[in-house]
């Protein structure tokens, strides 16, 4: 169906048409739009031991790499980052949070955030 996009969604009849003319019923209905992470724009962050995790391929790297390791940063307060920090907190790992911008953002001017971030990736993650 990756090929086959809805557009439109009917609430009352509890349907969804694909853009085939496909129409699907559902008891439940989740809106996975597939937004982009936002990628790191700081020294360090193309490092081989940095990793963004937007596949089923980043989080098994991920997993390989923090069975390595005791201590992680990870930067963003989205509700999968912070997942992220709990899953690798319940493997055991000294996890840091750490929010570059945004409505979640650090009580630190945003220059003493990225050089706080860079330091991290460069001295201390994984």
């Amino acid at each position: 169906m990756t090929n086959d996009p809805a557009i439109r969604i009917d609430t009352a009849k509890r349907t969804t048409t694909l853009r085939s003319g496909r129409v699907l019923n559902y008891g439940a209905l989740l809106l996975a739009t597939g937004a982009e992470p936002r990628s790191l724009t700081i020294e360090g962050a193309g490092l081989s031991h940095v990793f963004r995790l937007r596949t089923f391929a980043d989080s098994k790297a991920i997993i390989a790499r923090a069975a390595q390791v005791k201590q992680a940063v990870v930067i963003g307060a989205s509700f999968i980052g912070l997942e992220v920090a709990a899953s690798l907190r319940h493997r055991g790992l000294e996890v840091t949070p750490e929010i570059l911008d945004g409505p979640r953002s650090l009580a630190l001017d945003q220059s003493e955030n990225r050089m706080y971030v860079q330091k991290a990736i460069l001295h201390t993650l994984f």
